[in-house]
């Protein structure tokens, strides 16, 4: 299992990636890059408090549990991730600017509850 500090630091290098990429371009590619950032400051949230999960599925749960507003922000973003990887949804800028207030709403969130 990884370790908090860990799971920020991928938060960290995906959101490096999703700095550098051509958002406007890549929109889909957007969503994933957001969505996988959120993936880990869920995850680094979690294991700080203990909480383990193993799949997108007990994370969805454990946040919806235990952290219902950021849950809010990260459900609409993993589904709109899962329709841009999955259904090969094209994605508009639209969505991927929704897509990236979202994470930076998730971000602000974990700031605030990791010590």
């Amino acid at each position: 299992m990884a370790t908090v500090s860990e799971h920020l630091d991928r938060a960290n290098e995906n959101q490096r990636f999703l700095d550098e990429i051509d958002q406007a371009r890549y929109p889909g590619w957007t969503v994933t890059a957001a969505f996988y950032v959120a993936v880990h400051l869920a995850s680094a949230l979690l294991t700080d408090r203990g909480i383990v999960v193993d799949s997108h599925t007990d994370r969805n749960q454990a946040l919806r549990d235990s952290f219902p507003t950021i849950w809010k922000q990260y459900h609409p973003l993993y589904d709109l991730s899962r329709q841009a990887r999955y259904s090969c949804r094209k994605i508009t800028t639209t969505a991927s600017e929704d897509a990236l207030r979202r994470l930076e709403r998730i971000t602000r969130a974990v700031e605030l509850l990791l010590p």
